[in-house]
Protein backbone atom coordinates (compact mmCIF):
# COMPACT_ATOMS: atom_id res chain seq x y z
CA UNK A 1 0.00 0.00 0.00
CA UNK A 2 1.44 3.38 -1.04
CA UNK A 3 1.72 6.25 1.45
CA UNK A 4 -0.97 8.16 -0.45
CA UNK A 5 -3.46 5.25 -0.36
CA UNK A 6 -2.69 4.62 3.32
CA UNK A 7 -3.19 8.31 4.22
CA UNK A 8 -6.46 8.47 2.27
CA UNK A 9 -7.74 5.35 4.04
CA UNK A 10 -6.92 6.85 7.47
CA UNK A 11 -8.65 10.12 6.46
CA UNK A 12 -11.78 8.21 5.40
CA UNK A 13 -11.80 6.30 8.70
CA UNK A 14 -11.50 9.57 10.63
CA UNK A 15 -14.41 11.18 8.74
CA UNK A 16 -16.59 8.08 9.19
CA UNK A 17 -15.83 8.02 12.93
CA UNK A 18 -16.68 11.72 13.29
CA UNK A 19 -19.94 11.21 11.39
CA UNK A 20 -20.88 8.15 13.47
CA UNK A 21 -20.39 10.04 16.73
CA UNK A 22 -21.93 13.27 15.37
CA UNK A 23 -18.72 15.26 15.91
CA UNK A 24 -18.35 18.65 14.23
CA UNK A 25 -15.86 18.21 11.32
CA UNK A 26 -13.64 21.24 12.03
CA UNK A 27 -10.01 21.17 10.76
CA UNK A 28 -8.69 20.91 14.35
CA UNK A 29 -11.07 18.05 15.20
CA UNK A 30 -10.19 16.24 11.96
CA UNK A 31 -6.47 16.44 12.83
CA UNK A 32 -7.16 14.88 16.23
CA UNK A 33 -9.34 12.05 14.90
CA UNK A 34 -6.94 11.42 12.01
CA UNK A 35 -4.17 10.92 14.61
CA UNK A 36 -6.53 8.60 16.53
CA UNK A 37 -7.16 6.43 13.43
CA UNK A 38 -3.43 6.48 12.64
CA UNK A 39 -2.92 4.75 16.00
CA UNK A 40 0.62 5.92 16.78
CA UNK A 41 -0.18 8.10 19.84
CA UNK A 42 -1.24 5.56 22.50
CA UNK A 43 -1.84 8.14 25.26
CA UNK A 44 -3.92 10.25 22.90
CA UNK A 45 -6.00 7.23 21.83
CA UNK A 46 -6.69 6.32 25.45
CA UNK A 47 -7.86 9.87 26.19
CA UNK A 48 -10.08 9.97 23.10
CA UNK A 49 -11.66 6.61 23.96
CA UNK A 50 -12.59 8.10 27.34
CA UNK A 51 -13.91 11.15 25.46
CA UNK A 52 -16.19 8.95 23.30
CA UNK A 53 -17.39 6.97 26.33
CA UNK A 54 -18.37 10.16 28.21
CA UNK A 55 -19.29 12.35 25.24
CA UNK A 56 -22.93 12.77 26.24
CA UNK A 57 -22.16 13.97 29.77
CA UNK A 58 -19.26 16.30 28.92
CA UNK A 59 -19.87 20.03 28.64
CA UNK A 60 -18.77 21.89 25.49
CA UNK A 61 -15.92 23.47 27.46
CA UNK A 62 -14.70 20.05 28.63
CA UNK A 63 -14.89 18.72 25.07
CA UNK A 64 -12.89 21.67 23.77
CA UNK A 65 -10.28 21.24 26.52
CA UNK A 66 -9.80 17.59 25.54
CA UNK A 67 -9.44 18.47 21.84
CA UNK A 68 -6.92 21.23 22.69
CA UNK A 69 -4.96 18.83 24.91
CA UNK A 70 -4.82 16.29 22.07
CA UNK A 71 -3.75 18.91 19.52
CA UNK A 72 -0.91 19.95 21.84
CA UNK A 73 0.14 16.31 22.25
CA UNK A 74 0.22 15.86 18.45
CA UNK A 75 2.22 19.07 17.99
CA UNK A 76 4.74 18.02 20.66
CA UNK A 77 5.18 14.56 19.11
CA UNK A 78 5.70 16.08 15.66
CA UNK A 79 8.24 18.58 17.00
CA UNK A 80 10.25 15.74 18.54
CA UNK A 81 9.86 13.60 15.39
CA UNK A 82 11.08 16.45 13.14
CA UNK A 83 14.07 17.11 15.38
CA UNK A 84 15.02 13.42 15.48
CA UNK A 85 14.75 13.33 11.68
CA UNK A 86 17.10 16.32 11.56
CA UNK A 87 19.64 14.54 13.77
CA UNK A 88 19.37 11.43 11.55
CA UNK A 89 20.01 13.50 8.38
CA UNK A 90 23.05 15.20 9.89
CA UNK A 91 24.55 11.92 11.11
CA UNK A 92 23.90 10.30 7.71
CA UNK A 93 25.78 13.17 6.04
CA UNK A 94 28.66 12.76 8.51
CA UNK A 95 28.90 9.02 7.77
CA UNK A 96 28.93 9.82 4.05
CA UNK A 97 31.83 12.27 4.57
CA UNK A 98 33.77 9.67 6.57
CA UNK A 99 33.22 6.93 3.94
CA UNK A 100 34.41 9.33 1.23
CA UNK A 101 37.49 10.19 3.30
CA UNK A 102 38.24 6.50 3.82
CA UNK A 103 38.04 5.82 0.08
CA UNK A 104 40.22 8.82 -0.74
CA UNK A 105 42.77 7.80 1.91
CA UNK A 106 42.96 4.28 0.43
CA UNK A 107 43.50 5.73 -3.06
CA UNK A 108 46.17 8.09 -1.69
CA UNK A 109 47.94 5.19 0.03
CA UNK A 110 47.94 3.18 -3.20
CA UNK A 111 49.33 6.17 -5.12
CA UNK A 112 52.12 6.67 -2.55
CA UNK A 113 52.99 2.98 -2.77
CA UNK A 114 53.34 3.25 -6.56
CA UNK A 115 55.51 6.37 -6.23
CA UNK A 116 57.71 4.57 -3.67
CA UNK A 117 58.27 1.71 -6.13
CA UNK A 118 59.12 4.24 -8.84
CA UNK A 119 61.73 5.80 -6.53
CA UNK A 120 63.37 2.40 -6.01
CA UNK A 121 63.86 2.04 -9.74
CA UNK A 122 64.84 5.66 -10.47
CA UNK A 123 67.80 6.04 -12.82
CA UNK A 124 68.55 9.76 -12.54
CA UNK A 125 68.28 12.75 -10.21
CA UNK A 126 65.92 14.42 -12.69
CA UNK A 127 63.55 11.46 -12.65
CA UNK A 128 63.68 11.39 -8.83
CA UNK A 129 62.82 15.11 -8.70
CA UNK A 130 59.76 14.47 -10.87
CA UNK A 131 58.55 11.66 -8.64
CA UNK A 132 59.09 13.71 -5.46
CA UNK A 133 57.25 16.66 -7.06
CA UNK A 134 54.32 14.35 -7.89
CA UNK A 135 54.28 13.07 -4.30
CA UNK A 136 54.24 16.66 -3.03
CA UNK A 137 51.31 17.53 -5.32
CA UNK A 138 49.36 14.46 -4.19
CA UNK A 139 50.12 15.22 -0.53
CA UNK A 140 49.02 18.85 -0.86
CA UNK A 141 45.80 17.77 -2.60
CA UNK A 142 45.14 15.25 0.17
CA UNK A 143 45.86 17.85 2.86
CA UNK A 144 43.34 20.19 1.21
CA UNK A 145 40.74 17.42 1.10
CA UNK A 146 41.34 16.69 4.77
CA UNK A 147 40.99 20.37 5.60
CA UNK A 148 37.62 20.41 3.83
CA UNK A 149 36.65 17.19 5.58
CA UNK A 150 37.64 18.64 8.96
CA UNK A 151 35.51 21.73 8.32
CA UNK A 152 32.54 19.61 7.22
CA UNK A 153 32.80 17.41 10.30
CA UNK A 154 33.05 20.50 12.52
CA UNK A 155 29.89 21.88 10.86
CA UNK A 156 28.23 18.51 11.44
CA UNK A 157 29.26 18.55 15.09
CA UNK A 158 27.81 22.06 15.49
CA UNK A 159 24.55 20.96 13.82
CA UNK A 160 24.25 17.92 16.07
CA UNK A 161 24.74 20.09 19.17
CA UNK A 162 22.08 22.52 17.93
CA UNK A 163 19.64 19.71 17.16
CA UNK A 164 20.40 18.09 20.52
CA UNK A 165 19.45 21.39 22.18
CA UNK A 166 16.25 21.57 20.11
CA UNK A 167 15.39 17.98 21.00
CA UNK A 168 15.82 18.71 24.70
CA UNK A 169 13.67 21.82 24.30
CA UNK A 170 10.98 19.80 22.49
CA UNK A 171 11.13 17.10 25.18
CA UNK A 172 10.70 19.68 27.95
CA UNK A 173 7.84 21.32 26.07
CA UNK A 174 6.15 17.93 25.68
CA UNK A 175 6.14 17.27 29.44
CA UNK A 176 5.51 20.81 30.74
CA UNK A 177 2.28 22.67 31.45
CA UNK A 178 2.68 26.00 29.66
CA UNK A 179 0.83 28.18 32.17
CA UNK A 180 2.24 26.92 35.47
CA UNK A 181 5.66 25.75 34.30
CA UNK A 182 5.10 22.50 36.23
CA UNK A 183 4.94 19.02 34.74
CA UNK A 184 1.82 18.26 32.72
CA UNK A 185 -0.71 15.52 33.43
CA UNK A 186 0.74 13.15 30.83
CA UNK A 187 4.23 13.26 32.37
CA UNK A 188 2.79 12.96 35.88
CA UNK A 189 0.92 9.77 34.89
CA UNK A 190 4.07 8.28 33.35
CA UNK A 191 6.23 9.17 36.37
CA UNK A 192 3.58 7.84 38.75
CA UNK A 193 3.79 4.42 37.08
CA UNK A 194 7.59 4.46 37.31
CA UNK A 195 7.67 5.47 40.98
CA UNK A 196 5.00 2.98 42.10
CA UNK A 197 6.88 0.20 40.30
CA UNK A 198 10.12 1.28 42.01
CA UNK A 199 8.38 1.38 45.41
CA UNK A 200 6.96 -2.08 44.69
CA UNK A 201 10.38 -3.52 43.88
CA UNK A 202 12.49 -1.81 46.56
CA UNK A 203 9.97 -1.27 49.36
CA UNK A 204 10.75 2.46 49.36
CA UNK A 205 8.30 5.10 50.55
CA UNK A 206 6.13 7.12 48.17
CA UNK A 207 3.58 9.78 49.02
CA UNK A 208 1.17 11.89 47.01
CA UNK A 209 -0.37 15.31 47.55
CA UNK A 210 -3.51 16.47 45.74
CA UNK A 211 -4.06 20.23 45.88
CA UNK A 212 -7.06 22.30 44.85
CA UNK A 213 -7.23 26.11 44.89
CA UNK A 214 -10.17 27.10 47.10
CA UNK A 215 -13.12 28.87 45.44
CA UNK A 216 -11.11 29.32 42.25
CA UNK A 217 -14.16 29.47 39.97
CA UNK A 218 -15.69 32.30 42.01
CA UNK A 219 -12.34 34.11 42.03
CA UNK A 220 -12.08 33.67 38.26
CA UNK A 221 -15.63 34.93 37.66
CA UNK A 222 -15.08 37.95 39.91
CA UNK A 223 -11.64 39.08 38.73
CA UNK A 224 -11.30 37.54 35.25
CA UNK A 225 -9.25 34.78 33.67
CA UNK A 226 -6.02 36.78 33.51
CA UNK A 227 -6.01 37.18 37.28
CA UNK A 228 -6.98 33.50 37.55
CA UNK A 229 -3.90 32.62 35.50
CA UNK A 230 -1.74 34.64 37.91
CA UNK A 231 -3.21 32.67 40.82
CA UNK A 232 -2.23 29.39 39.15
CA UNK A 233 1.30 30.72 38.58
CA UNK A 234 1.49 31.87 42.21
CA UNK A 235 0.45 28.45 43.55
CA UNK A 236 2.99 26.76 41.25
CA UNK A 237 5.72 29.12 42.49
CA UNK A 238 5.01 28.44 46.18
CA UNK A 239 4.74 24.72 45.51
CA UNK A 240 8.09 24.60 43.71
CA UNK A 241 9.69 26.63 46.51
CA UNK A 242 8.47 24.15 49.15
CA UNK A 243 9.40 20.86 47.49
CA UNK A 244 12.68 18.95 47.36
CA UNK A 245 14.62 18.43 44.13
CA UNK A 246 13.47 14.83 43.70
CA UNK A 247 9.76 15.64 44.10
CA UNK A 248 7.52 16.06 41.07
CA UNK A 249 4.80 18.72 40.98
CA UNK A 250 2.28 18.74 38.14
CA UNK A 251 -0.76 20.69 37.10
CA UNK A 252 -3.32 17.91 37.24
CA UNK A 253 -6.12 19.83 35.56
CA UNK A 254 -7.71 23.27 35.87
CA UNK A 255 -7.01 24.55 39.37
CA UNK A 256 -5.87 21.15 40.68
CA UNK A 257 -2.25 20.14 41.27
CA UNK A 258 -0.62 16.82 42.16
CA UNK A 259 2.74 16.09 43.77
CA UNK A 260 4.75 12.86 44.01
CA UNK A 261 7.21 12.60 46.89
CA UNK A 262 9.49 9.55 46.59
CA UNK A 263 11.28 8.40 49.73
CA UNK A 264 9.08 10.47 52.06
CA UNK A 265 6.84 9.06 54.81
CA UNK A 266 3.29 10.25 55.44
CA UNK A 267 3.95 12.36 58.60
CA UNK A 268 6.77 14.26 56.86
CA UNK A 269 4.57 14.78 53.80
CA UNK A 270 1.82 16.23 55.99
CA UNK A 271 4.37 18.65 57.52
CA UNK A 272 5.54 19.71 54.07
CA UNK A 273 1.95 20.16 52.88
CA UNK A 274 1.23 22.35 55.91
CA UNK A 275 4.28 24.51 55.19
CA UNK A 276 3.06 25.04 51.64
CA UNK A 277 -0.51 25.79 52.74
CA UNK A 278 0.59 28.34 55.35
CA UNK A 279 3.02 30.08 52.97
CA UNK A 280 0.33 30.37 50.32
CA UNK A 281 -2.44 31.61 52.60
CA UNK A 282 -0.18 34.26 54.15
CA UNK A 283 0.40 35.91 50.77
CA UNK A 284 -2.01 38.56 49.49
CA UNK A 285 -2.37 38.72 45.71
CA UNK A 286 -1.76 42.26 44.44
CA UNK A 287 -2.11 43.57 40.88
CA UNK A 288 1.24 44.91 39.70
CA UNK A 289 1.45 48.63 39.10
CA UNK A 290 -1.96 49.40 40.60
CA UNK A 291 -1.44 48.02 44.13
CA UNK A 292 -4.92 46.54 43.86
CA UNK A 293 -5.36 43.72 46.39
CA UNK A 294 -7.36 40.66 45.38
CA UNK A 295 -7.18 39.04 48.79
CA UNK A 296 -5.55 35.86 50.02
CA UNK A 297 -5.31 32.65 48.01
CA UNK A 298 -5.85 29.42 49.92
CA UNK A 299 -5.73 25.77 48.97
CA UNK A 300 -7.02 22.46 50.28
CA UNK A 301 -4.60 19.53 50.33
CA UNK A 302 -5.14 15.78 50.43
CA UNK A 303 -2.20 13.54 51.36
CA UNK A 304 -1.69 9.79 51.28
CA UNK A 305 1.04 7.16 51.00
CA UNK A 306 1.43 4.28 48.58
CA UNK A 307 0.80 0.72 49.74
CA UNK A 308 2.79 -1.94 47.87
CA UNK A 309 0.57 -4.10 45.70
CA UNK A 310 -2.37 -1.72 45.42
CA UNK A 311 -3.56 -0.52 41.99
CA UNK A 312 -2.31 2.94 41.02
CA UNK A 313 -5.94 4.02 40.59
CA UNK A 314 -6.60 3.28 44.29
CA UNK A 315 -3.57 5.37 45.28
CA UNK A 316 -4.90 8.33 43.28
CA UNK A 317 -8.46 7.89 44.57
CA UNK A 318 -7.29 7.90 48.19
CA UNK A 319 -5.41 11.18 47.66
CA UNK A 320 -8.52 12.57 45.94
CA UNK A 321 -10.74 11.45 48.82
CA UNK A 322 -8.42 13.18 51.30
CA UNK A 323 -8.58 16.35 49.20
CA UNK A 324 -12.38 16.32 49.09
CA UNK A 325 -12.47 15.75 52.85
CA UNK A 326 -10.32 18.87 53.29
CA UNK A 327 -12.71 20.88 51.12
CA UNK A 328 -15.80 19.46 52.83
CA UNK A 329 -14.44 20.31 56.29
CA UNK A 330 -14.00 24.02 55.56
CA UNK A 331 -11.16 24.30 53.03
CA UNK A 332 -7.65 25.76 53.58
CA UNK A 333 -6.49 22.64 55.41
CA UNK A 334 -4.47 19.46 54.99
CA UNK A 335 -6.15 16.07 55.41
CA UNK A 336 -4.19 12.80 55.37
CA UNK A 337 -5.73 9.45 54.55
CA UNK A 338 -3.89 6.19 55.22
CA UNK A 339 -4.27 2.92 53.35
CA UNK A 340 -7.11 0.78 54.64
CA UNK A 341 -6.91 -2.91 53.75
CA UNK A 342 -10.62 -3.48 54.39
Amino acid sequence: MTDFVKSRKIAEQALMLMERHKLEPTPAAFMVWYAYCEGVHLDLNHKLEQFLANKNVLSEQEKNEIICHCLLAIANCRAIFNTVNGVYSVITAAVRHIVTAKEETAAFGKELSLRANDLKNVSSAEAADKIVAAIMRDTEAMAEKYQNMSEKLQDTSDEVLLLQSKLEEARKHAITDTLSGLANRRYFDARLRELTEAAEQTGSELCMMMIDIDLFKSFNDMHGHLVGDEVIKLVAKFLTGTLRGEDLAARYGGEEFAVLLPGMKLPQTVELAERFRKKLSSRSLVKRGEKKAFGHVTASVGVTDYHAGEPVEDFIKRADDALYAAKANGRNMVVAKEYDSE
